[in-house]
């Protein structure tokens, strides 16, 4: 079921009416070129705020969430083992040298896992695991309780999730090439609109006999709470106020020079 958000447009309607009545340009002509302005302030202003500190809070939450698996680790023996008991349950022992053992739950052994299949589970992840620690023998024993992957899948992870930075803002910008816009979002918005990867659509009603309207539709993660109402809110509002004020101007410089006559 499509969610469905409630935004109050009467401050964007009076601004497009204003123009009509104003400026002498048709319904068309002024709906096409405000949506092209609100998608690009939507493309520029809903979140991140920080794209660059978005990424790397993303990349320190993977570091948190994911324990690796490092074969290159002097220390360490590595080798794939077939799982055992060790007072705990399953376990797939990872490494060893002369003072520690060291293993996964198995559960939490995702070293065969693709990059993908990490970037679906990353969103289920709460917290990190912990490390229980035993003695057996001479040995301390280490099982890991976080989701364990390889290193290498790990950093391509970050590149996944970090890559998807800017999709809400894109989703709602997939129509700018049907309204003749002017200007453009962020190169990092963009990319995801030519490359079809952006989930939003463009209903384009501007050729409707007498009446011109037009629908944004996001499917992006994000799109329905409450701070991205706030933003998509604030957007039209600036739109409205904006045409408003713009009319208010040239009414003033026209009773200038009619008194200047």
């Amino acid at each position: 079921m499509q969610a469905s958000l409630t935004i109050d447009t009467t401050k964007f309607n009076l601004g497009c009416g204003v123009y009509v009545t104003e400026l002498k340009k048709t319904p068309r002509e002024v709906v096409m070129e405000q949506a092209g302005l609100l998608m690009v302030d939507l493309g520029r202003n809903l979140p991140p705020k920080d794209p660059e500190k978005t990424k790397a809070t993303i990349e320190k939450s993977v570091l948190g969430k994911f324990g690796t698996i490092s074969t290159s680790t002097d220390a360490n023996t590595f080798t794939v083992g077939s799982g055992g008991k060790e007072g705990h349950g399953d376990v797939h022992w990872i490494g060893a040298n002369a003072t520690s053992l060291f293993g996964v739950a198995k559960e939490k052994d995702m070293t065969q896992a693709s990059a993908e299949d990490l970037r679906k589970l990353y969103y289920t992840i709460t917290k990190s695991g912990k490390q229980r620690v035993s003695q057996h023998g001479r040995q301390k024993v280490y099982i890991s309780q976080r989701v364990t992957t390889k290193e290498s899948t790990q950093k391509k992870l970050i590149k996944i999730i970090q890559g998807r930075v800017g999709l809400l803002r894109a989703s709602f910008c997939v129509g700018l090439g049907e309204v003749n816009a002017r200007q453009n979002p962020p190169a990092f918005v963009m990319k995801h609109v030519a490359s079809g990867k952006a989930k939003g659509s463009f209903i384009n009603g501007l050729g409707l006999p007498g009446k011109a309207e037009f629908t944004l539709i996001s499917n992006a993660a994000g799109c329905t709470d409450e701070k991205s109402t706030y933003f998509l809110q604030s957007a039209l509002n600036r739109r409205g106020e904006a045409m408003l004020t713009r009319i208010s101007y040239l009414q003033r410089e026209a009773k200038k020079k009619a008194r200047f006559q």
